[in-house]
């Protein structure tokens, strides 16, 4: 007797799996949330919150809501003085004031519940674009998720990131949605998005300065359009809350870049170190050197070398890291994409898996002998090695490759 086999699945089966997996997706949230807020509570209970980076955010958001500019300087210290901060870093808000805006709804919270909000929502995002970037290995996405993200719990720049509520988790979001609508085809929304990396101009600006270039050079010129609305979108919500909201800015930018020149983990610290601290000699060598990597960027886009938005962006990202002239060790977690970038890029060359899977935490042995290095002569500045030294790999990986196409997918 002939027994025939339905090959064709149950629709209840495939019920049953549907509904194993929504459940098993809502227990790993549920228990990734619960870790993540544990890690808030413990750094809002270990941390002196008033003298944080993450209140400047918070007192600029309620400054703003309550019809002050952050921008002045008595209420500014008022502010402080009513927290009683021991600690005031800047005679004003150090961003743009939509940044302020953006913040408001959180400054309508206790500043404690607010910062393990901040701080819980920057490890979700983190998560997240770390989850989404292992599309770059393809079918080989799920070899790669312990390497990257036992890559990322290692990462120098993160912990400091989270203990001081910083932005650059923000930063790094626009750069990968703008990533991600380019390669959907939508580039002037792409370059709107990526615009509001200027929120914090340390970072945002030389990304998108660089990435303008990337767009010129190759001819894509919705995306620089894009990029131009966003800029006058941050600039029209500043002038319609304060019209001389840019003055007062750039007065505060500027008493900032000039109290701590050559301090930071840049090219500009770098050169300030190796010159002994000679401030002429050191801004001399870091323009040079800032026009030859950039003419290295021009010559792999002109040259088509660059096969991607993610290799333009991790090229771009690098550069911005390393020439920008004030950063601290946590805005250096920009740094995920271009790691992730270089991994896949390995792995696409044929290397050997464990060559590839290997290359973030090499990443993070490197950061931590400059942290040894960087505590002997108590000084941050040999941080400008990393991104300097990721360009590189990607320059040499980038430039031994044919040509690519002109149009990238």
């Amino acid at each position: 007797m002939k027994i025939f086999i339905n090959a064709t699945p149950s629709p209840f089966m495939s019920a049953s799996f549907r509904s194993r997996s929504g459940f098993l997706r809502a227990v790993l949230f549920f228990l990734l949330s619960s870790f993540f807020m544990l890690v808030s509570l413990y750094i809002v209970t270990h941390v002196d919150i008033v003298d944080s980076d993450f209140f400047s955010f918070w007192l600029a958001g309620k400054m703003a809501l309550q019809g002050h500019s952050p921008y002045d300087e008595q209420v500014w210290l008022a502010g402080h003085q009513m927290a009683a901060a021991d600690w005031i870093s800047d005679p004003a808000f150090l961003y743009p004031l939509p940044l302020a805006i953006c913040m408001a709804p959180l400054s309508l919270l206790d500043l404690p519940i607010a910062y393990a909000i901040w701080v819980w929502v920057s490890q979700w995002i983190l998560f997240f674009i770390a989850l989404r970037l292992l599309a770059l290995f393809e079918g080989q996405a799920r070899y790669f998720a312990f390497p990257v993200f036992t890559g990322l719990l290692l990462f120098r720049p993160l912990f400091p990131l989270l203990r001081n509520g910083q932005l650059a988790s923000l930063v790094l979001l626009c750069i990968w949605v703008s990533a991600e609508l380019f390669i959907r085809r939508r580039p002037f929304w792409a370059g709107w998005i990526l615009a509001f990396a200027a929120l914090k101009p340390n970072l945002g600006v030389p990304v998108l300065g660089l990435f303008a270039l990337y767009l010129l050079f190759s001819r894509r010129f919705r995306g620089l359009l894009g990029i131009g609305a966003g800029l006058l979108t941050i600039l029209l919500v500043g002038w319609l809350l304060q019209p001389d909201w840019m003055r007062a800015y750039f007065d505060v930018l500027t008493y900032k870049q000039v109290n701590t020149y050559g301090y930071a983990p840049s090219i500009w610290g770098l050169f300030f170190l190796l010159t002994g601290m000679n401030v002429k000699g050191s801004i001399w060598l870091s323009v040079l050197f800032c026009l030859l990597i950039v003419s290295a960027f021009v010559f792999l886009v002109y040259t088509r070398r660059i096969g991607g938005y993610y290799e333009a962006l991790s090229v771009d990202i690098s550069l911005a890291v390393f020439m920008t002239p004030y950063l601290w060790t946590y805005d250096q977690i920009l740094l995920l994409i271009p790691v992730v970038t270089i991994m896949a890029l390995i792995h696409k060359r044929g290397a050997p898996f464990l060559v590839s899977a290997m290359f973030f935490l090499l990443v993070d042995v490197v950061f931590l002998a400059i942290l040894w290095s960087s505590l002997q002569i108590e000084m941050e500045n040999l941080g400008a090695l990393i991104p300097l030294l990721l360009f590189g790999v990607l320059f040499s990986l980038l430039n031994r490759r044919e040509l690519s196409p002109a149009t990238v997918p």
